[in-house]
Formats: C-alpha cells, structure tokens, sequence
C-alpha cells in the first residue's frame, strides 16, 4: 500500500509540463534555444524553419527577418545570399576574387 501512496505522490509531478522561456522549446532534457535558421513559435511547439526569403541568425530568434533588398534565402537559413541578376541560376553566392 505504501508503494501505490509512493507512485500516487509523484503523478502529479511526472505529468507537469514544462515551461521554457520565449525563443527556448523543452528537448526532452532542459529547455534549449531555437538554432539559427529557426524561430520560436508558441505553445512548446519545435522551433520552426524561416521560410524562403528570410533568416534567423542567433539563437532563440522570435522572428525571422526578411532579407535586405537584392539578396534571398532558401527554408532554414540563418543568412541571406545576394540574387543573381546574371540569370546563371541561384546559389549560396561567392566572394570576391
């Protein structure tokens, strides 16, 4: 009897959910902040992708930022690239040479 007390006692501490605080989601250990490329979306949902044509580029973002004019992103980035103009496709753009 005293081990059904034991395992009544600790219910309500087992079921209770865990609050992280904004840009910060629960892995199943600690709370952990969304990942650049991501951001924060409430409810203890995972941290979501920034769509294309936006980034995120610290950890726990709550948004993601549109890209500055001439310049774009695919899904997840945590950086924009410029947009080729040349119409040689897309790509992650290049540096100088």
């Amino acid at each position: 009897m005293r081990v059904v007390a034991f395992l009544l006692a600790l219910l309500p501490a087992a079921s209770a959910q865990i609050t992280c605080n904004p840009g910060a989601v629960w892995n199943g250990q600690a709370c952990a902040p969304c990942p650049p490329g991501t951001r924060w979306f409430s409810g203890g949902q995972p941290c979501h992708p920034c769509e294309p044509g936006s980034y995120s580029a610290s950890l726990g973002s709550l948004d993601c930022s549109p890209c500055p004019q001439g310049s774009t992103s695919d899904a997840g980035a945590s950086q924009c690239y410029p947009i080729n103009n040349g119409g040689g496709g897309g790509g992650g753009g290049g540096g100088d040479d």
